[in-house]
């Protein structure tokens, strides 16, 4: 009987944190409400030539424009970085004019919201 009471318990909680999250995202959106509103950062150096260094960096949790751009700017806010980031592919081409560790370039993906940064592969730029 305990037993049970408890398993109800359990599920009941589940339940009620499931619809607490639910509404959230409701009333906010993926992340910026699904639209590109979140304006992006501008990138004075667009030139791929100019970056040595090219990592893909995988990333989970992208569901709309509005997380790319807000994934892009995270990387963007560094002046010898340039991302772009594929919604379909859940991929991010990092270009960068000086290596930056793999820990490095999942920390900007991590710390920004629901992104998780599965992934970090490096080629030549």
């Amino acid at each position: 009987m305990i037993g049970t009471v408890i398993i109800v318990l359990i599920l009941l909680g589940v339940v009620i944190y499931t619809l607490v999250d639910i509404k959230k995202r409701a009333n906010s959106g993926c992340c910026t409400t699904g639209d590109k509103s979140e304006k992006l950062i501008k990138v004075n150096d667009k030139n791929i030539k100019n970056y040595k260094y090219l990592a893909t960096v995988k990333i989970e949790g992208m569901v709309c424009e509005g997380c790319v751009n807000r994934v892009s700017n995270a990387f963007h806010k560094y002046d010898d970085i340039y991302a772009k980031v594929d919604l379909s592919k859940k991929e991010a081409k990092v270009y960068m004019k000086h290596k930056y560790s793999e820990a490095e370039l999942r920390d900007i993906v991590n710390n920004i919201g629901p992104y998780i940064a599965m992934d970090v592969k490096y080629e030549e730029g």
